[in-house]
């Protein structure tokens, strides 16, 4: 079963006591909620570090996206880090600016729909190419798949049809005892 969408945002946190790491998550709810309750939940690691070292998880950053399951795969995905087995859920780890960013790009990238119109299947054209070699034409001023319009057979005999139903019979109806 696939899963819905869930839109959100991707955060990234920093913690002074490691200064190479990065603490990577996802949430629906507002980020800076998320890092208060990484700053106190101590039963996990990032609310270990806190404790242990008594400073807080700072937002570095953080961006929306359009799913937040689709988003952290694509993060750890292009950060080669998902590779890496037994990270139980860990989200914490050293790595470099070029790859954090790597990964924040695709993040965002990911579960962005093309907003580029799609020309539709059932148009002028393809009635033209249904009906070729079969003598009729469509003389209507407009064309619509689902609606009746008219067309014109090579005898001259003019028809209103549903466009989807003739490229399925491709006959004129007063020349079909012809």
């Amino acid at each position: 079963m696939v899963q819905p969408a869930e839109p959100g945002f991707i955060y990234v946190l920093t913690h002074s006591s490691r200064p190479n790491e990065f603490k990577i998550g996802v949430t629906t709810q507002k980020v800076e909620k998320r890092v208060a309750q990484h700053n106190s939940n101590f039963s996990k690691i990032a609310g270990q570090i806190v404790k242990d070292t008594g400073e807080k998880w700072q937002l570095q950053e953080y961006h929306p996206i359009s799913d937040i399951y689709t988003a952290e795969a694509a993060f750890w995905g292009a950060t080669g880090i998902a590779d890496i087995p037994y990270r139980n859920g860990v989200e914490i780890f050293p790595m470099d600016e070029k790859t954090l960013h790597a990964g924040l790009i695709a993040a965002r990238n990911s579960g962005v729909v093309s907003r580029e119109k799609k020309k539709p299947k059932y148009n002028r054209d393809w009635m033209i190419r249904e009906l070729e070699g079969t003598g009729i034409s469509h003389i209507g001023r407009r064309f619509n798949h689902a609606q009746y319009t008219e067309f014109q057979c090579e005898h001259g005999h003019t028809f209103k049809a549903i466009p989807r139903m003739l490229a399925n019979n491709k006959r004129c109806p007063e020349c079909k005892g012809q």
